[in-house]
């Protein structure tokens, strides 16, 4: 009996022990220590810190732990190079430390306290992977890389941003390593220049006003691939990057004016270019007033838009909500409208203003197909749907439709335009 109740206590014991030790306790990928202790054993472990500052009510910041940072990937990689802590919104004197005003971010850190990267908002765990071996090289020395460090895509971009922010004098060679990880990077890292296209390009951009090597890069690769699409030999990720280079170039108009070209061009390896360009240029097109153009090619609007809803109330059920692709959907399916509408499909128009609205009942959503209506100069149909909107809508949502409502023209106040553009518009 005495041997059992020592066994019962040591069990007992035991289990204590567990529930109260830290690495026991804690969730992976994170620990129990404050911050103080995490710096300390980073120290140690010669690794990085990583806090995460986290809203339980937000959704982003719930996805980001989830998808994220419960990625067995992401874990894996920060059980071998980091110390990873959880901030909660309630600890305050630790969100005030680290001056945080919004969620979910992550910042990381040297572990002399010395930030490296911060992500703002929800990552995909990819890019978060890449972002946490950028800042994992920054804890040596940075040269240029060299050795089996010239086919690693991450230690190029590393040593071109560190080009970017400590040297002001070399910009020619901080463009030169920014192209050999858009020329290079998915040979030695799959996937590579997908993931950091923007980013690259956005730095180009700015180098270019300094740098005849930035200019000229941009402007023969983009010759490149618009030579690939005229020749009918581009993939749709082509024609993507393409209309990237554009945008960081502020020459979105050399887009629309090739797919307007491209109508015109027979061999049929020519037509999923086009509808690449259009998918990712549609607003600019219909804003060109190219309405029968982007009809040939999605006659059925509603058949393309419904997936796309049906997607994002799938990712809502789930518990995910990403308020950028909700904008997008929005966007795209009033761009359509405002085709349908010029087209004289006004049945099609009201059936699609309906699947939207009804998925999205906001203000901002009935405002993006008035400002279509608007532009086509149907502003009784704009009232009509701002009428319509302010029936279902409430508070603040009903608020922005209101003054939206307030700004459509009148005969009264001497606002309409003498003269409608002509049907057809843009060149068509």
């Amino acid at each position: 009996m005495q041997a059992l109740r020592a066994l019962r206590r040591s069990t007992i014991a035991a289990l204590t022990f567990l529930a109260f030790s830290p690495l026991v306790h804690a969730e992976e990928p994170f620990v129990d220590l404050d911050v103080d202790e995490a710096f300390a054993r980073a120290g140690k472990q010669k690794g990085l810190v990583i806090l995460y500052f986290h809203d339980p009510d937000s959704t982003e910041s719930k996805r980001m732990l989830r998808d994220t940072f419960r990625h067995e990937k992401v874990k894996a990689w920060i059980e071998r190079h980091a110390v990873a802590l959880l901030i909660d919104k309630s600890d305050k004197p630790t969100i005030a430390r680290f001056g945080v005003t919004a969620f979910p971010r992550t910042s990381i850190f040297t572990a002399d306290e010395r930030l490296v990267h911060r992500i703002e908002g929800p990552q995909a765990y990819e890019d978060f992977l890449l972002a946490a071996e950028t800042a994992l090289m920054l804890l040596g020395k940075v040269n240029r890389p060299e050795g089996a460090a010239e086919e690693n895509p991450i230690a190029w971009l590393v040593w071109a941003n560190w080009l970017f922010t400590n040297d002001p004098g070399r910009v020619d060679e901080a463009s030169e390593s920014y192209f050999w990880c858009l020329d290079h990077g998915d040979e030695h890292m799959p996937g590579f220049r997908a993931q950091r296209l923007e980013f690259i390009l956005e730095r180009l951009s700015y180098l270019k006003q300094r740098s005849n090597v930035a200019l000229d890069g941009l402007l023969s690769r983009r010759r490149d691939l618009e030579g690939r699409m005229r020749a009918g030999i581009a993939s749709p990720r082509d024609a993507y990057d393409y209309t990237r280079f554009n945008y960081w170039l502020r020459d979105q108009y050399v887009t629309v004016n090739l797919f307007v070209e491209m109508a015109s061009y027979e061999p049929p390896e020519h037509l999923a270019i086009r509808r690449a360009l259009l998918a990712a240029q549609l607003i600019w097109i219909v804003d060109h007033r190219h309405h029968a153009l982007v009809l040939d090619l999605a006659p059925c609007p509603i058949d393309l838009v419904r997936p796309e809803v049906d997607a994002y109330m799938a990712q809502v059920e789930a518990g995910r909500v990403d308020t950028m692709k909700r904008a997008a959907v929005i966007n795209d399916a009033a761009a359509y409208y405002e085709c349908l509408l010029h087209a004289g499909r006004g049945q099609d128009a009201e059936e699609l203003l309906e699947l939207v609205t009804d998925a999205f009942p906001t203000g901002r959503c009935y405002v993006a197909f008035i400002n279509r209506t608007n532009r086509l100069l149907l502003y009784d149909l704009s009232r009509s749907v701002a009428d319509g909107g302010l029936e279902k809508l409430s508070g603040r949502a009903k608020k922005v439709l209101e003054r939206a409502r307030a700004k459509i023209p009148t005969e009264d106040s001497g606002d309409l335009p003498s003269e409608a553009p002509k049907k057809g518009g843009g060149g068509q």
